[in-house]
């Protein structure tokens, strides 16, 4: 099923392999069956995962303006442990980006370049991230939410193709020109796992409420595009 949110982007499709039925067409048109109202669940997921971030980007926006201007900004491009340190602090202060399902969040200057992400690892900082999502020119030009994708410049992923949902907010000083851009997202492969795990809970718990917890079905799911498929 494709997501009708112009910002999601991508697709989701699940495949579900049902134990214990008898002939393989049964399990055929039960496991399609069974597919089709899983995939329902997963596309609403989906959809709170976006609008979580869709909330939470803009808010978490003034919070970072507000960190740097404490910790003298000017000074931000020099000292990147400040600006992880104020990206956690704005994640913690900002419900919807606590519990968001982001792989990371970073924060590039005014020219798109990254200083730093919220990882202990950081391969992002002095990347240009414009250049790897052009869309997120238009938030360099003051608009106010950018939902993209693309593929971060770096070694491919050794599982194969994957792709990067991202979105920026522009970071503004309170004469409002630009700091930078705050930028979140996550791979398509992490993605499809996110919702494969989530929707194995809801079996599993639809299972047991049933009193039949033995018959977990095997499934997986898929995130797709244009240009490909997504597995976790």
């Amino acid at each position: 099923m494709t997501l009708g949110r112009r910002h999601l982007l991508f697709g989701i499709s699940c495949f579900v392999l049902l134990p214990g039925l008898p002939g393989c067409r049964d399990k055929g048109k039960v496991s399609a069956e069974e597919a089709r109202t899983n995939v329902k669940l997963l596309v609403d997921l989906a959809e709170k995962d976006v609008a979580e971030i869709e909330r939470g980007l803009p808010e978490g926006a003034k919070r970072m303006a507000a960190q740097l201007a404490k910790e003298k900004e000017p000074d931000a491009r020099q000292n990147s442990s400040q600006v992880r340190s104020a990206l956690l602090k704005m994640r913690q202060q900002v419900p919807d980006l606590g519990v968001a399902k982001s792989t990371f969040f970073a924060f590039t200057d005014d020219k798109g370049i990254a200083i730093r992400n919220d990882l202990e690892q950081d391969t992002m900082a002095g990347k240009d991230i414009v250049s790897a999502y052009p869309d997120f020119k238009k938030a360099m030009a003051g608009e106010a939410y950018v939902a993209t994708q693309g593929t971060f410049p770096g070694a491919p992923n050794p599982q194969g193709a994957d792709k990067e949902w991202v979105a920026a907010v522009p970071v503004k000083r309170e004469d409002n020109s630009l700091i930078g851009l705050l930028v979140t997202g996550w791979t398509y492969r992490r993605f499809a796992y996110h919702l494969q795990e989530a929707l194995k809970r809801d079996l599993q718990d639809r299972l047991m409420r049933d009193g039949e917890k033995g018959k977990l079905p095997v499934l997986y799911v898929f995130v797709y595009d244009k240009d490909n498929v997504y597995r976790a």
